[in-house]
């Protein structure tokens, strides 16, 4: 809703997250329509996932959370971040 907002100049801006906000504007076609401001939030924001405790999942969630950490270490969440959004790069040229 934000997006559409601000299309329609009815925000002047928005805060948001710029990775999640890149994804929205990709996939929901506003590509070149805004500018990004240059100021940046510098300080490390952890990010946090959450399993219901009636998640038939629950059991696994130890193995979760060392296979995540694992991941994130090696730079594969990274990787997997990159690549998504080189996928949705390429798909969207194709339209």
């Amino acid at each position: 809703m934000l997006l559409r907002q601000l299309a329609g100049g009815r925000n002047d801006a928005i805060i948001a997250d710029e990775i999640q906000m890149d994804y929205l504007i990709a996939t929901e076609g506003f590509q070149g329509q805004f500018k990004k401001a240059s100021l940046r939030y510098e300080q490390q924001r952890d990010i946090y996932l959450a399993l219901s405790k009636k998640s038939p999942y629950i059991d696994q969630l130890t193995q979760f959370n060392i296979t995540l950490g694992y991941m994130v270490q090696e730079g594969r969440v990274e990787n997997i971040i990159a690549s998504y959004f080189e996928a949705l790069g390429k798909a969207k040229n194709t339209e």
